[in-house]
């Protein structure tokens, strides 16, 4: 055994320990709790010990949680670096994953009939791993908005089930208040209308958790679309793209190119099994799939415009590319070898959807 699996081993083993711990704080809590209800109901305690003994239980209740989280962080932890271990990852970066979803939560009122069902599990799914010199920055964020993400998930999560236990711990204190005096108001015992006022509270910060939850997420999303656009395709070779970002093209391919595909071939690496007449650029790119090329119609900055014939501005048996240079508030920048200086796409052509194609290059194109 290795010395990571054996690391692992011992962080499952640390998440098992918790566990158990978790029930037995659990059977202590509630042997405690039975103990002081049956106390308080005989009236052998201080007016105002129930409601500071309250106080004091929530704390315990909410022990036995912690630990179960925790234990479920290590465990989550051990499984991915396993997974890890057998995955292509490219250097520095952890394979991204989307962040699987706590279902929103209705609560409701009446703490008896109350029924929390579990979130649903989503399986993650990898963005790619591959990630750009040019995309780093916006993996980080991509990253670390997850990451906040993940945090109130859990948040969440541990909201839903310090409700279910309040709601638990009410309806069992119901029925032994009811079974020593089936007479007596039980809702006008301040201990019960404390336990309510708080389950209460609960679902006002569940409720609030779930709309922050909602935005972060809107958020998270935005920045995996942008990051999903300049995935490799299918077939890429990660090494290969890896070196494409250093450099330029080939001298003897700049040479030996012409017009607007030497125009192209001379803002960025250009792979020579690439660099053929305009109007086939994108079908050298489904050929040769170890670059990762793919296509779409979302301009993005470093990415390359293919027209087709058709299109009114593009020479008609050859079709004509461009580089994007930028994309400012829906406005794209472009250069060619009409305009070598970046220009707007609308000043040069009214027709900006109809025959056109961006290629999206996973070493070069911004997210």
């Amino acid at each position: 055994m290795s010395e990571v699996e054996a690391r692992i081993t011992q962080l499952r083993e640390a998440a098992e320990q918790l566990r158990r711990s978790s029930r037995r704080i659990q059977d202590s809590v509630q042997a405690t709790s039975d103990a002081v209800d049956s106390l308080i109901v005989l009236g052998a305690t201080q007016p105002d010990f129930a409601n500071r003994y309250l106080a004091f239980r929530t704390q315990m209740t909410e022990w036995a949680g912690t630990l179960d989280r925790f234990a479920d962080q290590l465990g989550g932890a051990a499984n991915d670096i396993d997974a890890a271990r057998d995955g292509r990852v490219y250097p520095g970066f952890m394979l991204l994953r989307r962040r699987s979803r706590v279902r929103p939560y209705m609560p409701e009122r009446n703490a008896e009939r109350a029924v929390l069902a579990p979130a649903p599990v989503q399986q993650a799914r990898p963005i790619g791993g591959y990630v750009s010199a040019k995309n780093k920055a916006l993996y980080e964020q991509w990253r670390d908005r997850s990451d906040e993400l993940q945090g109130r998930e859990m948040a969440l999560a541990g909201l839903i089930e310090t409700r279910q236990q309040k709601a638990e711990d009410l309806a069992a204190l119901r029925n032994r208040l009811h079974s020593y005096d089936p007479t007596r108001d039980i809702d006008q015992i301040p201990r019960i209308q404390a336990m309510q006022a708080e389950i209460e509270q609960i679902d006002t910060d569940i409720i609030a958790t779930q709309n922050e939850i909602d935005v972060m997420q809107a958020r998270v999303n935005r920045l995996a679309g942008r990051l999903d656009r300049v995935n490799p395709g299918a077939g890429a070779d990660y090494a290969t793209l890896t070196a494409l970002e250093n450099g330029t093209s080939a001298p003897w391919l700049q040479d030996n190119t012409f017009d607007c595909v030497r125009h192209v071939v001379g803002k960025f690496n250009v792979p020579a099994n690439l660099a053929v007449d305009a109007h086939l650029w994108d079908d050298m790119a489904a050929k040769f799939t170890e670059y990762g090329v793919t296509t779409g119609d979302v301009p993005l900055e470093g990415a390359v415009l293919m027209m087709t014939p058709e299109h009114p501005y593009a020479d008609d048996v050859n079709g004509h590319i461009m580089y994007v240079e930028r994309v400012e508030n829906g406005v794209v920048w472009i250069s060619d070898d009409q305009n070598p200086q970046p220009v707007r796409l609308d000043d040069v052509t009214v027709e900006q959807t109809q025959h056109i194609t961006y290629l999206y290059f996973p070493w070069n194109t911004i997210g």
